[in-house]
């Protein structure tokens, strides 16, 4: 299976030679069923200059609630001390 980054990288390529969004699509349809908006998102980036394929930082809010991280975290700390009772 093709990484993000290798359907990126791809993208990338085929837009250097010319290729449009509909053209790409076609190429990255049958190896790995992307979807023809990620696809044009990726070739209007690229044309539009970007280089990098991987995803830049995104600002907000974290998809995982921070006690939940804080709980996790606590129980790795528990069980590197050798506490957790095993």
């Amino acid at each position: 299976m093709f990484t993000k980054g290798d359907q990126r990288a791809w993208i990338k390529i085929e837009v250097a030679r010319g290729k449009n969004a509909s053209e790409c699509y076609h190429g990255l349809r049958e190896a790995c069923a992307l979807p023809y908006s990620t696809v044009t998102r990726w070739v209007k980036t690229f044309c539009a200059g970007r280089n990098a394929t991987v995803d830049l930082h995104r600002t907000g809010q974290s998809s995982i609630p921070q006690h939940e991280i804080d709980i996790v975290s606590s129980l790795f700390s528990i069980d590197r001390l050798g506490l957790s009772g095993n």
